[in-house]
Formats: structure tokens, C-alpha cells, sequence
């Protein structure tokens, strides 16, 4: 929890404790209590924000200070304070059940907190800005107007110049949380407003770092869903000296937004995307998922990745679609790069990395054996499909899973792709770990905990793991900085079982 915050939970837990104290003996100070909890509250509203997980405290506090309020105009007295049997067992009643509140208080923003983001380590300020590119050499086939052009959304993350006068964005906005609830089928909408109040450390539109005769290398990346997914890994990307464009696909992002950050929610209302979500959720899918997962040599795996890419015909033409967004966005990068604007010689287009989280990662996979400006790629915690099922990845490339808990003894799930890699390929699996701790889901709290989507390995060591090989590969393949963390395991991340191969 947020400071003040945490300031109003404490005196509302010291008001009730000293329900338990007789009059006699409670210090003169305890009647000002619920008061400074009011004030407390106040200034955690106008400095820290509403959210909706303290509603209760909120309330709770209120409820204090009124039932409180008249002694603060009450002289205390020297009379007896004995109370009767009945008042006695009343006030017993009153305090248990204060406390039983208490805990009802303090349940949902524990769950649900407002988390902070790790501090980039590199030697940069890290800016950020917004894009809305329209391909007109596409028409949109999925739309219901057949005018339309494919049109894609990125934010990018760079090297910039500190800027006192800036101010860092929030997470997400809140009209991108609440498409982000719709896309979840979330009920009320607001249930995800609170990711509004985590702060990153991107600045907006602040000048980018040119170094003369030395661009930086870029970076596409493919949520597979929020754009702002993986901010903490694209912060320490740019904070060490590379470009990060986040590409919102059509039809799959549960928002887009334009070149000022104003949010326009789909995925919901789009036939699409149910047709394509259909597909991904259905039992079929999920056999075959759970059959390339626990197949038991890389015979049986190859087996099993042919047959996904039949059971997901839609999944496997919306990534060629991707990889065709990720041409379309280089091509307005040149652009970027030639033209006369702030970003003219920053970026180094002859080293251009590709990473994915979950379907992102098989968009990564398919551009890298399609497209030779793929340098090295990185899959984050997604199965592949696509051409990878035919063809052979010849540039580096990271393999990032978890481990599942009810087959921890399974070959990595991509395992086969991994050893036809007709180049350096890295497999790192992470212990303790589910699907979403390959986003900042790692840190939003026990909640996701319950509910399985994220593993047990703290949030803090798994986004630390992550960005430091994640760092090390693109460093070691874009940059050619020779890593000693990719030489094999380290004992500095003992939850990690480490791969590697250079045919």
C-alpha cells in the first residue's frame, strides 16, 4: 500500500485498540485520533489518488471519527468508570466486531495494491511517445467497412534527456483500464482503474539522446493484449540504450489509441477478435496445447506443433498479419529516421531485434524466419505456430517459459524449436512461475496469486530475472557484448534452469 494509505490503516487499527482501554487509563491523545485519520485521508486523496479497494477505510473512517467526535468535547471526569454487565458485553461485542471490520478493510487493497515499478539501472532517462501509423497498401479484411486501412498503435520507448519539467505517465490511463476490464468480460468496469495510479518512469515526448555515428538499436515488440504489459522491461531496455516500439495489432489490443494517447476501446464489440478468442479458448486447442506440453521427445513435440497450426487456422493468419505490421512499422521508422524530426539518426535500422509475450512471441518467431532485418528474437512464455512449424530460425534467439506445476519433469515446451535453431539459442526456464509473470502482472499482488494466473516466485526477483536476460541477449547479439550470464547458469538467479547451444 501507498504511504498515506497506509498511514489511515494504522489509525483506524489504534482507534480500535484503544476501544479496548477503560477510560481511566487512556492516554488524553487517543480521542484526536480519528481526526488526524480524516485529515490523513485527505491529503492521501489529493496526493496519492482514489481508488476504489480503500472505499472501505474510506467509509470505516467516517464511521469513526462521528461516533468519536463528542469526546472530543468532553471533559474527562473522575467518577467511577465501571461499566454494568450488560454495557460491558455490549462494548465486547461492539470492539469484536470493529475488528472483524477491520480485517474486511484491509483485504482489498492488499490484494489489489497499487505496485511500483523497479528503477531502470541503465545510464539514461527513458522518454516515451505515441504513434498511430495507417497502412494504405493494406485494407482491413476484418472490419465492417471495406474502405478501411489496416492501422496499427505503438508507444515507443527511448534514451532521452532528464527533464525536470516532465512528469512521468501513469501505467495506463484510466479509459484504457477500463477497456482492459471489457476485454477480460470484467464486472463492474472499473475493476482495473487502480493500474491508472502506478507510476512509471517514462517521460513524455522529452528529447531523445542523439549520439552522433551512434544509433541505438531498435526493438518491436507484440504484447499479445496491453500495451503497457511489459513497461518495466521496455524502461530498462531504453535506460541501457535501446529504441522499444510496442505494437498494438488490430483487432487483438483491447484499446488503440492516437499520437496524443486518447484511448478508443475494441476487442469486445469486434467479431474478430470473439472468432479469434473462440478459437484460442476452445477444447481442441487446449488438447493440443496440453499434448505438445507433456509430449515426451522432440519426435512426439513436432507431432503436436503441426497439429496446432491446424487446430488454429485464425491464430495462424493473424500473425502473418503481424509480421506484416512489423514491416509496415519499419518502413515508418526509415521514415522517422531520414525525415527531418527529433528522432533523425537515433535509430540503428541494420540491428533490429523482435520479442513477444505469449502469441507475440509466435508473431516474433514467424517475422524471424520470414524476414532477415530480424537480427535476434525473444519469445516470452507463448507456444509458437505459424511457419516456425516448417521452417528453421537462423538468428540468435531467446526462449523464455515457465515451468508447469502439474508437469514439472516436461521437456520445455518449445524445446523442439530450440534445438533447430541453426544459431545461438538460449532457454531459460523460471521456477515458480505462470503465463502472466512474463508481464508486470508479476507485481499487482497475492489476488492473481489465488486465482493461478501468476506463481508463487515473488514478483520482484521474476521481473529482475527477466530483464537481466532479456539485457544480456539483445546486448550480446545487438550490441556484441560478450555477457557472462548467457555462459551458462548463474547462482545469482537459482530459480532458473539455463540452456544453451551454438551450432
Amino acid at each position: 500500500m501507498r504511504t498515506f494509505e497506509t498511514i489511515v490503516i494504522i489509525l483506524i487499527f489504534i482507534t480500535l485498540i484503544g476501544f479496548t482501554i477503560s477510560k481511566k487509563k487512556k492516554p488524553f491523545w487517543f480521542r484526536f485520533l480519528p481526526g488526524v485519520a480524516i485529515v490523513c485521508t485527505g491529503i492521501h486523496l489529493l496526493f496519492e489518488g482514489y481508488r476504489w479497494q480503500m472505499v472501505p477505510a474510506y467509509v470505516f473512517t467516517v464511521f469513526l471519527f462521528i461516533i468519536t467526535l463528542r469526546t472530543l468535547f468532553t471533559v474527562a471526569k473522575t467518577q467511577n468508570y465501571s461499566l454494568s454487565g450488560k454495557r460491558k458485553t455490549i462494548k465486547i461485542i461492539g470492539i469484536v466486531f470493529g475488528f472483524i471490520l477491520f480485517l474486511i478493510v484491509i483485504i482489498p487493497p492488499i490484494l489489489f495494491p497499487v505496485f511500483t515499478l523497479p528503477t531502470p539501472s541503465g545510464r539514461y532517462a527513458v522518454g516515451t511517445k505515441y504513434f498511430n501509423w495507417m497502412d494504405t497498401s493494406r485494407s482491413d479484411l476484418h472490419t465492417t467497412n471495406l474502405d478501411d486501412f489496416r492501422s496499427i498503435s505503438l508507444q515507443m520507448w527511448y534514451p532521452s534527456e532528464y527533464s525536470e519539467k516532465s512528469k512521468p505517465v501513469p501505467y495506463i490511463s484510466k479509459e484504457a483500464a477500463v477497456c482492459w476490464a471489457r476485454s477480460w468480460k470484467l464486472n463492474p468496469e472499473f475493476a482495473l482503474t487502480h493500474f491508472s495510479l502506478v507510476q512509471t518512469h517514462s517521460y513524455y515526448n522529452t528529447r531523445p539522446v542523439i549520439l552522433k555515428g551512434k544509433p541505438f538499436p531498435v526493438i518491436l515488440f507484440s504484447p499479445s493484449g496491453n500495451i503497457s504489459y511489459n513497461t518495466s522491461l521496455f524502461e530498462e531496455l531504453a535506460s541501457h540504450g535501446y529504441v522499444i516500439l510496442c505494437v498494438g495489432h488490430p483487432h487483438w489490443c483491447p484499446y488503440h489509441f492516437n499520437e496524443n494517447g486518447q484511448i478508443n476501446c475494441t476487442g469486445t464489440n469486434d467479431p474478430y477478435y470473439e472468432r479469434l478468442w473462440e478459437e484460442e479458448t476452445s477444447d481442441i486447442v487446449n488438447k493440443t496445447k496440453e499434448g505438445l506440453t507433456t509430449a515426451k521427445n522432440l519426435g512426439e513435440k513436432e507431432s503436436f506443433q503441426q497439429k496446432l497450426n491446424v487446430k488454429m487456422p485464425l491464430a495462424v493468419e493473424d500473425i502473418l498479419l503481424w509480421a506484416e505490421d512489423y514491416d509496415f512499422a519499419i518502413q515508418e521508422i526509415e521514415k522517422m529516421n531520414s525525415d527531418d524530426n527529433p528522432f533523425k539518426g537515433m535509430l540503428d535500422l541494420e540491428r533490429i531485434g523482435v520479442m513477444g509475450l505469449s502469441k507475440g512471441g509466435a508473431s516474433a518467431g514467424q517475422f524471424c524466419v520470414t524476414d532477415p532485418r530480424c537480427r535476434a528474437g525473444v519469445n516470452l512464455g507463448g507456444f509458437m505456430f505459424g511457419a516456425i512449424a516448417d521452417k528453421t530460425i537462423n538468428r540468435p534467439f531467446l526462449f523464455m517459459e515457465h515451468i508447469e506445476p502439474w508437469c514439472e519433469d516436461c521437456l520445455p515446451v518449445n524445446d523442439h524449436i530450440y534445438s533447430k535453431v541453426a544459431n545461438s539459442a538460449y532457454m531459460v526456464q523460471i521456477k515458480g512461475a505462470r503465463h502472466f509473470n512474463f508481464t508486470d502482472l508479476s507485481l499487482a499482488g497475492p489476488f492473481l496469486e489465488m486465482i493461478g494466473l501468476i506463481g508463487p516466485i515473488s514478483g520482484d526477483e521474476f521481473i529482475r530475472i527477466q530483464n537481466a536476460y532479456v539485457l544480456a541477449f539483445f546486448d550480446k547479439h545487438l550490441k556484441g557484448v560478450e555477457e557472462p550470464l548467457l555462459n551458462g547458469s548463474s547462482k545469482d538467479y537459482s530459480e532458473v534452469v539455463f540452456k544453451s547451444r551454438h551450432p
